[in-house]
């Protein structure tokens, strides 16, 4: 593997969570303002990940959709209009908002829709299924708040406040896995990767369904060289979140290192189908991977579709070399 593409999967190879990330870097783009949705439980709780929000006109044409993160947010960016929410899942009733306005030069819109669980036979109300543990159900509102606290100031990159909610949420509720794994990137992004790696393992000990500490595990072991090691917590990640971008990336990539050339081709070639505009990088794992089993036409196929995707992309270079080295013919 070229050193260039180490360096350049190396900026994928550890993130903040989804809460960190919603707005997209650079100046904010005129007349759209950022829409915030929280969804939350009757009795005010959190609803876990990956619940679907959908973004409706006021008139109900669709305008978007995405999934809860940890704190059961989603967000948006729209221009002014009526707008409706619309919220499934498979252990909460579906809901759908009253039309809101969102006005020009507002900046942000906040909406809270509460939902209420789905009853089962017999009574009673679902499990939560995915990535929330059981644990996670009966985390007591205090510990919450201070997650949602934490997060809010790792979006302001006050880590060592971020860090002393993160804490005070687990002394309330030791066995909260959301917060083990904040806690772990509070600890990566302060330079503590040991300490990162054993809250993310933390995390998925208490809960083996949780996607983003797996995730996040797998990047410890990436920087380890590990990627034996990581593969086997993509995988799983990727049971409860199938069509995650990065992960799927993250995991070619995880492939291509561990000689497992069809499955990095055919993980990569996922990606492609789904929206990936941050991960255009897949396409050159996916070449090399193709190159590795001597299928060299399709490899070009894919070098050429990564520097569609990123003509000035830091493997850029390095793809056009190798196409016109197979053009003329010294491969």
């Amino acid at each position: 593997m070229s050193r260039r593409l180490v360096a350049a999967l190396a900026l994928l190879s550890f993130a903040l969570p989804a809460i960190a990330q919603r707005r997209p870097p650079g100046a904010s783009i005129p007349d759209l303002i950022d829409v915030r949705v929280r969804v939350v439980f009757t009795n005010d709780r959190t609803v876990p990940r990956m619940i679907r929000v959908q973004l409706l006109s006021g008139t109900g044409l669709y305008a978007g959709e995405a999934f809860t993160d940890d704190l059961g947010s989603v967000e948006f960016r729209v221009g002014p209009g009526n707008y409706r929410v619309r919220v499934t899942g498979n252990e909460i009733e579906e809901t759908t908002t009253d039309v809101f306005t969102v006005y020009s030069r507002q900046g942000s819109h906040t909406e809270t829709v509460t939902v209420e669980r789905k009853p089962v036979e017999g009574g009673g109300a679902t499990s939560t299924e995915g990535t929330i543990s059981m644990v996670d159900l009966n985390v007591p509102r205090k510990a919450e708040r201070e997650l949602e606290k934490g997060a809010r100031a790792m979006e302001k990159k006050a880590m060592e406040k971020a860090e002393e909610h993160f804490r005070k949420a687990i002394e309330l509720h030791p066995g909260y896995a959301t917060a083990h794994n904040y806690l772990g990137v509070v600890m990566m992004n302060t330079g503590r990767p040991g300490d990162g790696r054993a809250a993310f393992a933390r995390a998925v000990e208490l809960n083996d369904n949780y996607s983003a500490a797996h995730v996040n595990m797998a990047k410890v072991l990436f920087g380890e060289k590990n990627a034996k090691d990581a593969e086997p917590h993509l995988l799983k990640a990727l049971k409860t979140d199938p069509l995650n971008a990065e992960i799927l990336t993250l995991l070619s990539n995880a492939q291509l290192i561990n000689g497992n050339f069809q499955d990095a081709v055919a993980n990569a070639r996922k990606v492609h189908s789904i929206p990936h505009e941050q991960f255009a990088i897949v396409h050159y794992v996916a070449a090399r991977a193709l190159e590795a089993s001597q299928q060299r036409g399709e490899a070009v196929v894919e070098y050429t579709m990564y520097l569609k995707e990123a003509p000035q992309g830091p493997l850029a270079d390095e793809s056009r070399e190798r196409i016109d080295a197979y053009k003329n013919g010294r491969n």
